[in-house]
């Protein structure tokens, strides 16, 4: 029956075999340095007592086998050293492939402006502007943007180390530092959050400034509802959705980064509050329905529902006042007492239906709004008496 000889097994006898050729060479030496004299006065009881063979070829045998034990190391050492070497030239690149990659994620796929990015970071560390360059003029020629210019300067760094040039060489190295020092919670999230961003748009400038509004929203922590109203803002109603799942997936991957750019807890409760758009996407709905009965009386009403939404989700975190509603609706439908009337009177009903969760649980907030537009309903209610009665 064939058995596996244990690993360990195989140690032992190779130490065996070491220590049996380490005596057979200590013999010989021995055998070497006898005195000749004493070799000649045994020689009569060599010849009558001949040595006997077979020791002499197992001794010749172990060294035969510890020398090629050696060989054998020393031949696994030189493939294990090419090995590394192979491994680490394909690791390198790896990094610049991924590296080049990731620069088209952030900029544009063709690679354009991350080439003519490198070409100006160049120029202006190898003092072609005739000034030394400071890392904020790096980031000025970067738009400013963090991500961007660490791609840019690790791929620098990498291909300069070929020792084309150590000067330029050391001051990409320097730039780079101060970066990672200065910005790595930027970086991280830059680096994140470019497959999403870079699915919502091809367009550098609309991911530049997607990963801006990442930047300060969620580097800075902002609140759930302060990123859905800049979001608004800056996308309107038809992009407001697309830009909001952008986000969430880019929260997704920042989260389950090795280096996230903010606390993963911080991260997931950003990301929790986001992932409840029912109420806010319902809000649009019934303020772009809203607006949409009133273009179809006054042709001169022209306010977006991003634009209203946005005025209302604000008043109904920062409470509601007269001064605001009278304002709301001089801008939406005019001086026009009639108009505003007809106006207020649907605004109560729009604010009747929100969602609990827009007013953020606040019942004296909502109360005290509804209050105060029955109120004015009423005195526009009044006036349209007088009117009346004075006809």
């Amino acid at each position: 029956m064939n058995m596996r000889i244990p690993q360990h097994h195989h140690h032992h006898n190779l130490r065996l075999e070491t220590e049996q050729a380490d005596a057979l060479v200590d013999e010989l030496i021995s055998d070497t340095n006898n005195d000749k004299s004493a070799a000649s006065s045994s020689s009569s009881a060599t010849r009558a007592a001949p040595a006997p063979q077979r020791p002499g070829a197992a001794q010749e045998s172990m060294a035969s086998t510890f020398a090629e034990s050696i060989e054998q190391k020393i031949k696994h050492e030189e493939q294990r050293t090419q090995a590394t070497q192979l491994r680490r030239i394909s690791v390198a690149a790896i990094k610049v492939t991924h590296l080049v990659e990731l620069g088209k994620l952030l900029e544009s796929p063709s690679g354009k402006e991350q080439a003519e990015q490198e070409s100006a970071f160049e120029r202006m560390l190898s003092g072609g502007d005739g000034k030394n360059p400071t890392l904020d003029d790096l980031l000025e020629q970067a738009n400013h943007d963090p991500a961007s210019a660490f791609v840019t300067l690790s791929l620098m760094a990498m291909r300069l180390r070929n020792g084309s040039n150590p000067a330029l060489a050391a001051r990409v190295e320097q730039m780079l530092a101060d970066l990672q020092q200065q910005h790595p919670e930027k970086i991280n999230a830059g680096v994140n959050t470019a497959p999403a961003i870079a699915a919502f748009s091809s367009d550098p400038a609309q991911k530049r400034e997607m990963r801006k509004l990442y930047y300060s929203g969620v580097i800075n922590q902002q609140s759930a509802d302060n990123i859905m109203d800049v979001l608004l803002d800056k996308f309107g109603v038809d992009g407001f959705v697309p830009a909001l799942r952008t986000l969430q997936r880019a929260l997704s991957d920042d989260i389950a980064a090795l280096a996230p750019s903010a606390p993963p807890t911080a991260l997931r409760r950003l990301l929790s509050g986001l992932n409840d758009t029912r109420a806010i996407t319902h809000t649009l709905s019934e303020v772009a329905q809203f607006l949409d009965r009133l273009k179809s009386k006054y042709s001169h009403v022209t306010m977006g529902a991003d634009v209203m939404t946005r005025s209302l989700l604000s008043m109904c975190r920062n409470g509601f006042y007269s001064r605001d509603l009278t304002q709301l609706g001089l801008q939406v439908v005019g001086e026009k007492p009639l108009q505003q009337s007809l106006f207020f009177n649907g605004l109560l009903t729009l604010l009747q239906a929100l969602p609990e969760k827009i007013w953020g649980g606040n019942d004296e907030t909502r109360s005290n709004a509804l209050l105060l537009l029955r109120t004015l309903n009423g005195e526009y209610a009044a006036w349209e008496k007088r009117s009346q009665l004075a006809q």
